[in-house]
């Protein structure tokens, strides 16, 4: 007898469990919030983590419906929402940070060549160096190049690569400061 009362509403739950109906309104929304941020041109560019969050919370509530896990599923279908309104509301901020991250590297970059051609020219009158000074002055007319590529991709609003070929050129312009000080330190050892 105390086992049938258990086998009853083990039975009864199970049967209420199986009448649950997929969550249609969260699952709709979901849907259709990931495919709102994922036609928001700055969402995609400038917040491409939340709205990967997001694709993989509507991926896997896609799982738990398949599965008839509803509540889990619903609990997905919440997170891809969330993930998709907050990539497309956080849009805005990142590419205004961006950008000034893009504007304060190009404006960086002036001293950085004139640091390193007036380091070229000191080299030069410095003589006997183990080093390729019209090498290292075509490399820096090259960062130059790409530095004046870099404020164009800032003009014409693509900051996200603006400040990824002002991080190169800046790295360049380093490295060319870093051989020619290699190059006049070698040079002090032997004398």
């Amino acid at each position: 007898m105390k086992y049938a009362k258990w086998a009853i509403a083990l039975v009864l739950i199970m049967v209420l469990a199986s009448c649950a109906k997929p969550p249609k309104a969260e699952v709709d929304a979901a849907r259709a919030a990931v495919a709102k941020a994922g036609s928001d041109a700055d969402a995609v560019v400038y917040e491409a983590d939340l709205l990967r969050s997001a694709k993989a919370s509507l991926a896997r509530m896609d799982e738990e419906l398949a599965a008839k896990r509803y509540d889990s599923a619903k609990t997905f279908a919440l997170e891809a929402s969330n993930s998709a309104q907050r990539a497309i509301s956080e849009a805005g901020a990142a590419k205004l940070r961006v950008k000034a991250e893009a504007e304060s590297l190009i404006a960086s970059l002036k001293s950085s060549y004139d640091d390193a051609a007036a380091a070229i020219a000191s080299a030069k009158r410095l003589g006997g160096l183990k080093i390729d000074l019209k090498a290292l002055s075509a490399d820096l007319a090259k960062a130059r190049a790409d530095g004046a590529e870099a404020r164009k991709k800032l003009d014409s609003g693509s900051f996200l690569d603006a400040r990824d070929s002002a991080l190169t050129v800046k790295a360049k312009v380093a490295d060319i400061q870093k051989r020619l000080a290699d190059a006049v330190q070698a040079s002090k050892k032997k004398k």
